[in-house]
């Protein structure tokens, strides 16, 4: 439980950091470009996706193996949907995108960690057992998407490791569950030039006198960061220590009930 009080405190202070570092990061990229727009599309979704991950490192994601684990599963199978979508579109524009991107190998990163975490000979079985209807629900989508919807759900699970806290997430996981692979080929020396590439790559990929296919993808942007939060509403397992400890239920009710309100509330004034 305490080492839980401290991964909330480690979280809140790596929230304000991340908003920091987003409206940074929201501010490069060529003015009146694509990377920029879809910064600005996904700020609020984003902002809820901080609310809900604090909301979940309450409830262990960060002390509990099976909640960290349960995580990686719903992100895996939808990287694993895209990564199967952007190697069989004939698309020059899905083509320029992949191969930029295909370098961090993240469909192999999350499979290495899965079997550390799962063991090499179940780990197969446990995903498929794992994988949440929201999961299920995304990689459908995915099945389903256009060729610029592509490029925009690459933006929001590839970017969220390339531009995101990826670098940032990997010593807190190291120290906890060791399997990190994930994060191999986003940490260490040239971080700043893989961002610089991310931006000029989404910039230099669209222009914006093409409004059709650019508003495609901002739109797109959004649509994908609010299914990426429904991923984390949608997790289920419970800490070892969650049925013994009352105080601790109250708590984390409490937190899950503060992200749900948050991602909630601004549904409702939409419609």
């Amino acid at each position: 439980m305490a080492s839980v009080r401290s991964d909330v405190l480690i979280e809140e202070k790596a929230a304000v950091d991340e908003s920091k570092a987003f409206d940074k990061a929201a501010a490069k990229g060529r003015e009146g470009g694509l990377y920029r727009a879809c910064m600005s599309q996904i700020r609020g979704s984003h902002s809820v996706g901080q609310s809900l991950r604090l909301g979940l490192v309450a409830t262990g994601l960060l002390s509990d193996v099976n909640c960290y684990t349960e995580a990686l599963v719903q992100f895996y199978v939808c990287t694993k949907a895209l990564d199967k979508r952007l190697r069989s579109s004939s698309s020059s524009v899905v083509a320029k995108v992949h191969s930029a991107v295909d370098k961090y190998s993240f469909v192999a990163g999350y499979e290495a960690d899965l079997r550390q975490l799962l063991g090499e000979q179940r780990w197969t079985a446990e995903v498929e057992a794992r994988t949440s209807v929201a999961a299920a629900t995304y990689c459908q989508r995915l099945a389903g998407a256009s060729d610029l919807d592509l490029v925009a759900a690459v933006f929001v699970l590839h970017g969220a490791l390339i531009i995101g806290g990826g670098a940032a997430m990997e010593p807190r996981v190291k120290a906890r569950f060791k399997a990190v692979e994930l994060f191999k080929n986003v940490i260490g020396p040239g971080r700043a030039d893989r961002r610089t590439d991310f931006m000029t790559l989404f910039d230099q990929l669209i222009d914006e006198s093409n409004q059709p296919d650019f508003k495609a993808i901002v739109s797109g942007t959004g649509e994908f960061m609010e299914q990426n939060n429904a991923l984390m509403l949608g997790m289920h397992k419970k800490p070892y220590w969650y049925y013994p400890a009352v105080v601790a239920f109250v708590g984390i009710a409490a937190g899950i009930t503060l992200a749900a309100i948050r991602y909630v509330a601004p549904q409702v004034f939409k419609s």
